[in-house]
């Protein structure tokens, strides 16, 4: 397995994080990245992510009538992207709103 991560402090309220891995036993690829903005000082912050992920599978095949056997796909590629708005609004007491949207190909 290998690994790697970077992190960006644009401005104290502002950051990037970066992470790349691969699974060599499994052949799974990730990319992940997040930008985080810290809008109101300590209770308040608007999230951005986006992964990729790519997974080997074993292809399938299809069968149409009248046509020969065709070999389906043999990698997946997952996208997904989620928006997240928190505010701490006491202690004990936060709000989180999320948007999530999640792609994979299909076989």
């Amino acid at each position: 397995m290998v690994n790697t991560r970077a992190v960006v402090g644009f401005t104290p309220a502002l950051g990037l994080d970066y992470y790349v891995g691969w699974d060599h036993q499994a052949e799974i690829l990730l990319n992940q990245g997040r930008l985080r903005w810290e809008f109101a000082p300590t209770t308040g912050f608007l999230q951005f992510d986006y992964a990729w992920q790519k997974d080997e599978i074993a292809p399938g095949y299809e069968k149409k009538p009248f046509e020969p056997l065709a070999r389906g796909r043999d990698d997946l590629d997952t996208h997904t992207v989620r928006v997240m708005l928190e505010n701490i609004l006491t202690p004990s007491l936060r709000s989180q709103m999320m948007g999530l949207v999640m792609d994979t190909t299909g076989r």
